[in-house]
């Protein structure tokens, strides 16, 4: 009797944890909260201008910007290419188009 007891106490204490932690559970899929976009943050979309790739073969150097290839002295979106870089391009106006570095695993 005193077994029967012990195991039906044991089970109905699983059973209570069990539904106590299952509504405590959070959804992993869900956006965390307070993870909004900051206004003012400049986006791929709202600049127009994604420096794809920098091709050097010697002393020439292009930049591929938005899949159209340019050099130093060509205009993109009305802005002349003042420099182009191993890795940027520098604009008339000021701006720097850099490319996205690769993260590799040491």
């Amino acid at each position: 009797m005193l077994l029967q007891m012990t195991k039906l106490l044991l089970t109905l204490t699983c059973l209570l944890a069990g539904s106590v932690s299952a509504t405590q559970l959070l959804d992993p899929t869900r956006p965390a909260v307070g993870l909004e976009p900051v206004k003012g943050e400049l986006s791929v979309e709202s600049t127009g201008l994604v420096l794809n790739a920098v091709l050097i073969n010697g002393g020439a150097k292009t930049a591929v910007i938005n899949q159209q290839a340019y050099q130093v002295g060509q205009r993109v979106s009305g802005m002349r290419i003042n420099y182009i870089d191993n890795n940027q391009v520098r604009l008339e106006n000021g701006r720097v188009l850099t490319l996205f570095t690769t993260v590799t695993k040491n």
